[in-house]
């Protein structure tokens, strides 16, 4: 339920619904629903970039969780001249397969350019705006104190194996499909490696225990 304040969290800003509308979209702040002006990857991002500005100098580290609704559907409504930047994109990493037997309702969008311009321009203007959260970062003097972790939810298929959306093409489900596999990128300068890629199968399940080792605190003991 977006309108309740999460547990562990002192502030609070989130989509309604989890996707929706990218422009003048519905917003929960602190428990409050409000209409938040403008494109709605900006405005989370600006809420983040005032959240480090308050807490940049804090005594104790801060943990900011920043979950962009790009690229979910609808795939309109995205910076206009991010859009038009594809015009001419070939976009020959997503193959247009014929209609998968179990695609469902999405399967309208294959072969439709528009909704692949849209859906790049979507992660284009996310990756502009988490650049905008690293040199934050940078600014305040604390990328050197700070652990980056860029992920995502699900992965998505732009018309591979014949599914526009979620979907995957074999049963049982394999773990090698673009519907399943997600980024997982970490940077702390001068601690994480860089250059590395891990080829080991991990899951989003592991995050937690990770993140808490990584920062040398005890598992909860309330819950497995």
């Amino acid at each position: 339920n977006s309108t309740l304040t999460q547990h562990g969290f002192t502030h609070w800003f989130a989509h309604e619904k989890g996707g929706g509308q990218y422009n003048d979209a519905t917003m929960v702040r602190n428990g409050e629903l409000v209409t938040a002006p403008g494109y709605v990857t900006n405005v989370i991002t600006d809420d983040a970039l005032e959240f480090i500005d308050t807490h940049a100098e804090d005594d104790n580290p801060f943990y900011l969780s920043v979950h962009y609704t790009a690229p979910h559907s609808p795939w309109t409504g995205h910076p206009q001249d991010i859009v038009d930047s594809y015009d001419d994109c070939p976009f020959e990493s997503c193959p247009q397969e014929d209609p998968h037997p179990w695609a469902g309702s999405l399967s309208g969008h294959l072969g439709n350019r528009e909704s692949l311009k849209g859906y790049f321009a979507a992660v284009t203007a996310m990756d502009l705006d988490v650049g905008r959260i690293l040199d934050k970062i940078e600014d305040k003097n604390i990328r050197d104190n700070t652990l980056v972790i860029f992920t995502s939810d699900n992965g998505f298929s732009c018309g591979h194996h014949g599914f526009w959306g979620k979907g995957n093409g074999t049963r049982p489900l394999n773990m090698y499909e673009n519907s399943v596999k997600v980024p997982f990128v970490a940077s702390h300068p001068g601690i994480t490696p860089e250059g590395i890629v891990q080829s080991a199968m991990v899951s989003g399940y592991d995050f937690m225990p990770t993140l808490l080792d990584y920062l040398n605190l005890p598992l909860p003991n309330d819950r497995n």
